[in-house]
């Protein structure tokens, strides 16, 4: 019997499909977590309120990962980060 590591998924290609293509700027993040979840929260910056003229961040998306799905997301993340900063210095 093959150990864990050894054995392979099957090849299954996957369609994606998205409901929306409209994307959203975000400059700013907001990170919360528990112990079971990463949640992080999205902001395209701080506006003053125009009530009260303080300055604050207006959240328009949430997202909540597992920490396993964090991470995947955080080294693709730092990976893409990587080979745009390889590109521009060609």
């Amino acid at each position: 019997m093959a150990k864990k590591e050894e054995q392979k998924r099957p090849n299954i290609p996957i369609k994606i499909k998205y409901d929306a293509t409209s994307a959203t700027y975000a400059n700013q993040f907001i990170l919360n977590q528990n112990a079971e979840e990463v949640f992080v929260d999205f902001s395209s910056g701080p506006i003053p309120d125009p009530t009260t003229g303080q300055t604050m961040i207006p959240i328009h998306s949430r997202v909540a990962l597992s920490y396993q799905g964090a991470k995947r997301l955080g080294d693709l993340l730092l990976d893409a980060v990587k080979n745009h900063s390889q590109r521009i210095k060609k």
